[in-house]
């Protein structure tokens, strides 16, 4: 099916996670969810700082699902979209309709669980449901994923924890300098522009916190080198670099 069809960008694909050893093992497993959805044994806890790619993976697996079955029943959403939508079908007098549309499902995809878990009791109502729909989707052998920002051995107890012990838990580390040089040369690349390597060895030693860091770094050198006359160098890029740092970190 065509990606441009559906509305899916094609930057959150499989194709297009850039795979390092920092980031490996997520890429393998997110991988295994779609090559093995009749015979999913375990759920998948993606856990990272942000902008380390969780959420990436969780598209790639929705676009690769919907890729191999047009039909599958497949929901992706970020936990705190869930709350709000659970509160709006409390309002509406239709939360059995809610609960059906997820009980049914053949694939869920919950973004940043820490949201609707690290709150206490203020989501404690929306933490319920979530409980018993889960619980559901165990039974019936569904895959779900979870991307969050912690272990699950972090997070405060509660009965969905009880329910995510049985999860395959992988983490994504912070890039490392092999895998920043790819990037830095992907993100360029996408730009039109395609970097010497002493350019993007320096790029790839620099402090960007995270990938969408260090992308919207070379997009800004991109936008730059656009808007200048002068020649792309080492002294060039130590200059942006300086008026960078000053901008962000000061």
């Amino acid at each position: 099916m065509d990606l441009e069809k559906r509305n899916i960008r094609e930057g959150k694909t499989f194709d297009n996670f850039i795979v390092g050893e920092s980031n490996e093992e997520a890429y393998q497993a997110a991988l295994h969810c779609v090559t093995q959805l009749d015979n999913q044994h375990n759920w998948l806890w993606l856990y990272s700082d942000t902008g380390l790619g969780g959420t990436h993976l969780l598209n790639s697996i929705e676009n690769q699902l919907l890729e191999q079955q047009p039909n599958i029943r497949i929901k992706h959403i970020h936990t705190e979209r869930f709350v709000t939508s659970y509160r709006q079908e409390i309002s509406q007098n239709e939360l059995t309709k809610f609960k059906e549309s997820y009980r049914e499902l053949d694939c869920l995809l919950l973004d940043d669980m820490q949201y609707l878990l690290g709150f206490g009791y203020e989501h404690i109502d929306a933490q319920a449901e979530l409980n018993g729909i889960l619980s559901t989707l165990l039974l019936r052998e569904t895959l779900v994923v979870f991307t969050a920002d912690r272990s699950i051995n972090d997070l405060p107890e509660s009965n969905i924890k009880i329910l995510l012990n049985q999860c395959k838990q992988v983490t994504i580390s912070q890039p490392e300098i092999t895998l920043k040089r790819q990037l830095a040369k992907h993100f360029s690349l996408q730009r039109g522009y395609e970097l010497p390597n002493e350019i993007v060895s320096f790029i790839s030693q620099q402090e960007a916190g995270n990938i969408r860091g260090l992308a919207n770094q070379v997009n800004s050198l991109c936008h730059e080198i656009e808007n200048t006359e002068k020649a792309l160098s080492l002294t060039f890029l130590k200059e942006f670099y300086l008026r960078w740092y000053e901008k962000f970190y000061n």
